[in-house]
């Protein structure tokens, strides 16, 4: 058994949403942030940026967190 935060398009029919009534309290706003290494090589940056891109995309709007995007940058 787990409990976790998910957006509820993502609950599946195998899955409970709890709430207050489950004595659990309610979720409040929260910020997603991406943290990227300090370096990171050549080779490796467009997977990585192609991930941090797909993350913006999929958590933009959804969820009860808020997109923060000035952690949000790109790696360097």
């Amino acid at each position: 058994m787990a409990i976790g935060v998910l957006d509820r398009e993502r609950v599946t029919g195998a899955m409970r949403a709890l709430d207050e009534n489950d004595g659990l309290p309610a979720l409040r706003r929260c910020v997603a942030r991406l943290h990227f290494a300090r370096t990171i090589a050549a080779a490796s940056q467009p997977a990585v940026e192609a991930l941090a891109e797909l993350l913006r995309q999929r958590l933009s709007g959804r969820g009860p967190w808020q997109w923060d995007t000035l952690s949000a940058r790109s790696p360097s």
